[in-house]
């Protein structure tokens, strides 16, 4: 399972699809960046940000711009991600799109 933000989601492969359709629908536009990256023992950190377009959703589009950064920490088995934990403050992106 996935952790995220006081969130818990399934993380097969079937539903992070529908995820990432989902924002990629929401923020057609977006650009998401790795920052760094680090492997050790059984872990791997990566510091990304992402940057987009509120354009379309369930809600009337804002057409404002916004920005989040965060770390997900990864741990791989048998060449698959079987763990993960993402740590960013979708606040801050929801106040800077104004969807509050």
């Amino acid at each position: 399972m996935g952790r995220m933000a006081r969130t818990t989601f399934k993380s097969d492969p079937t539903s992070v699809h529908e995820l990432w359709a989902f924002l990629r629908s929401a923020f057609p536009d977006q650009s998401f960046q790795v920052r760094d990256m680090i492997a050790e023992d059984d872990k791997v950190v990566v510091q990304w940000s992402l940057s987009c377009t509120h354009l379309v959703r369930r809600i009337p589009p804002t057409g404002k711009k916004g920005s989040v950064s965060g770390i997900a920490i990864y741990r791989p088995a048998n060449g698959k991600i079987v763990e993960r934990w993402v740590s960013t403050n979708l606040e801050v992106l929801k106040k800077r799109l104004e969807l509050n």
